[in-house]
């Protein structure tokens, strides 16, 4: 079991004798089955990292100064083992020596041939990382990434961090505006990012040299960049623009850079990493990763997947540091190192792609291959409140990540689905629009778009938000170069009948066909009107909208936009309501209250008008939520369904069938037939209070 340590004995051979020398400490060590031996008289860190005290390793490290086994020696830095101590994996031996999270993998290192643990245990008995390549890679980049992450630091101070941004000019890199403003500030993850958003080995070892010289460091630039995942050029920033940053976004992103480098990481500071508005787990672990490949692993899209084959849990899961190096430590005996594992992990991506391995040996490309039965252009529709937007999340997920959606599919894993479809947004993986009646061409394709230069007002030519998405998708506009690798991407477009869907689309509409897209034998290009550029849709960009039937019915649609999309029925469910609600006095069925105003509501309208169970939906159990909901929620609306047809809303509300006149929610008063004589209704507040209004409304006679 994981975090054991056992009173070592004497072995009949001679392994390989190892030694570790870090943080002012030397121990040696020697391997015992799949356990790992630390030698009596090895010397240990006296002081634990603080982010060390939630580590599983940190009660076994504990114990063993309880026992004992670990003792004080004159010098207050150090411990000493008293004993050999028999630890079940090198990486518990190594975390506890240094009092932090430690991969044993390769910071323990064979005496005399200076051959890293890892390395060793590699030549010697495969495991199940290299049983699926065909030859195992040589990783080139990790001593200049490192080197480069280094001495990044020097320039943390504001006033220096100018000084990169104009470093990655000078290489011929688009740092982009910041807003309307120069972008005067930067972080090392967003530096790293910048340069590998170009996506092939030739062009980054050629950034990577010249930045190298610039900055007098003597370490060569890696020839090949076996294993590093690329940036999504799209979302390549670690932090907002500057009208939404916060003041410690970047000093954040510094100490966690630092921290990184120094290969200990501090809780408070990665969550607060995790708050910032352009970051989520995978890619700030894919930051982390680039920082310092020897002690982290990105959590991303191709990684998660393949720790959930071999056995890691919780990689999906992650929200803390805890739990991020609880995955870490599960993953470290899978191969040598984790450049390893995330290469291997793109090569076994095979599963759900056709992985070509290029011949200069650079990340393999993965060929998109759609998701089964998911369809590329699909609309959600039903009446307000059923749960479209809540669908969505999870149809996003069965396109991003559906292994994950498949695995947390139950209703108690909701939340679980939640924070994930959270992470891929602030990966840039989805992007998300309203249409409402305003919104046209130039907002969502290209326009021109007033801007202030100099103090004058000019007019410049913007890309609208399907050309971002398009981009984000793996896709080119014009005679830009296309990423090298498609990758599944959302388009989410909220209240999609709101716009005016011809002037919204324009000639796009053709190009969303499947047939039409790029890459298919009847694939067609457009081009725009206005910059001349000319546009293919890639087959990885899914687009999913919402619609309103109360707003307009299906069959008012725009007919090409129907013919070019797949529609499913969002329905209100009363069986997501309580059947017998515990109310003061009595118990209300929530389920046969909303069955009967959609049955009245579906009678008199159609079922494109029914309410939806949203509204009724997690309602604390006092009859005062219920009434609530009903008199500033659902009579609203059947007052816009009605058109103030208060006889039609009484009869909705059962209330021409209830015999009690203070059970009945609206009061009508004159017969109407009388000369100057009409019905007056109102609402009867009283009613609002009794549970036997709301009873009434499915019970009446």
């Amino acid at each position: 079991m994981t975090g054991q340590a056992a009173t070592g004995t004497g072995s009949s051979t001679a392994p390989p004798l190892f030694e570790l020398v870090s943080s002012g400490v030397r121990a040696t060590g020697f391997p015992q089955g799949k356990g790992f031996v630390v030698r009596a008289g090895s010397q240990a860190r006296a002081e634990a990292t603080p982010s060390f005290t939630g580590h599983n390793y940190f009660a076994l490290r504990s114990s063993l100064i309880n026992e004992g086994r670990l003792a004080k020696t004159d010098d207050p830095a150090r411990l000493t083992y008293t004993q050999d101590v028999v630890f079940d994996s090198v990486s518990a031996a190594a975390a506890v020596t240094l009092g932090r999270a430690q991969s044993g993998q390769g910071a323990w290192k064979e005496q005399g041939s200076g051959q890293s643990y890892g390395d060793w245990r590699a030549g010697l008995t495969p495991g199940p990382v290299f049983q699926s390549l065909q030859k195992g890679p040589v990783f080139e980049w990790p001593p200049f990434f490192k080197v480069l992450a280094h001495k990044l630091l020097e320039f943390h101070e504001p006033d220096r961090q100018p000084a990169l941004i104009r470093l990655l000019r000078q290489a011929g890199i688009s740092v982009g505006h910041d807003e309307s403003e120069e972008l005067t500030v930067i972080d090392p993850f967003t530096f790293f990012s910048l340069v590998l958003k170009h996506k092939t080995d030739a062009r980054v070892q050629e950034l990577f040299t010249f930045i190298g010289d610039k900055l007098g460091i003597a370490e060569s630039a890696p020839a090949s960049l076996t294993g590093v995942p690329w940036s999504n050029p799209m979302n390549a920033w670690f932090f907002p623009y500057r009208s939404k940053r916060k003041t410690d976004d970047l000093p954040t992103l510094w100490a966690l850079a630092r921290q990184a480098v120094d290969g200990t990481l501090e809780g408070p500071t990665f969550a607060r990493a995790l708050e910032i508005q352009q970051v989520g787990v995978p890619k700030l672990t894919q930051g982390l990763f680039w920082l310092n490949p020897d002690a982290f692993l990105p959590l991303n899209g191709i990684v998660v997947p393949y720790l959930d084959e071999l056995g890691v849990s919780g990689a999906a899961e992650v929200r803390t540091l805890s739990d991020y190096e609880q995955v870490l430590e599960q993953a470290r005996d899978l191969a040598p190192d984790f450049p390893a594992l995330s290469y291997a992990a793109w090569v076994a991506a095979q599963e759900e792609g056709e992985v070509i391995l290029p011949p200069d040996g650079a990340t393999p490309e993965v060929k998109f291959r759609a998701p089964p039965g998911v369809p590329l252009n699909q609309i959600l529709y039903g009446p307000p409140g059923t749960g479209k937007t809540y669908s969505v999340i999870d149809e996003a997920l069965k396109i991003l990540e559906p292994s994950f959606a498949s695995s947390h599919s139950e209703k108690h894993q909701r939340d679980a689905r939640k924070a994930r479809y959270d992470e891929l947004a602030a990966e840039g993986r989805v992007t998300f629009m309203t249409f409402h009646q305003s919104f046209g061409y130039e907002d969502f394709i290209e326009g021109l778009k007033p801007v202030m230069k100099d103090g004058q007002l000019a007019y410049e030519l913007g890309d609208g938000l399907f050309l971002r998405a398009v981009r984000q998708a793996g896709g080119a506009v014009g005679d830009e170069e296309a990423e090298g690798t498609l990758r599944a991407h959302v388009l989410i477009i909220d209240e999609i009948n709101r716009g005016n869907v011809s002037k919204v689309f324009g000639e796009l509409i053709t190009l969303l066909e499947e047939g039409k897209r790029a890459g298919a034998a009847e694939a067609l290009t457009v081009q725009l009107p206005l910059s001349k550029r000319h546009l293919s849709v890639p087959q990885s960009l899914y687009v999913i909208g919402t619609m309103n039937t109360a707003d307009r019915s299906l069959t008012q649609m725009d007919a090409a936009l129907r013919r070019r999309f797949t529609f499913s029925a969002v329905w209100p469910d009363p069986g997501l309501l309580p059947d017998a609600l515990e109310l003061d006095g009595g118990t209300l069925n929530l389920q046969a209250f909303l069955g009967a105003l959609n049955e009245r509501i579906e009678e008199r309208l159609s079922r494109d008008q029914m309410i939806g169970h949203a509204y009724l939906l997690g309602v604390q159990p006092t009859l005062e939520q219920v009434a609530g909901a009903l008199r500033h929620k659902i009579l609203p609306l059947l007052e816009e369904y009605f058109f103030e047809d208060w006889n039609s809303i009484r009869e909705v509300l059962g209330d021409d069938q209830k015999t009690e006149q203070a059970d009945q929610f609206i009061h009508v008063s004159g017969n109407g037939t009388g000369q100057g004589q009409r019905r007056r209704y109102s609402y009867n507040e009283e009613a609002f209070g009794r549970l036997s209004a709301f009873q009434g409304v499915y019970s009446s006679p």
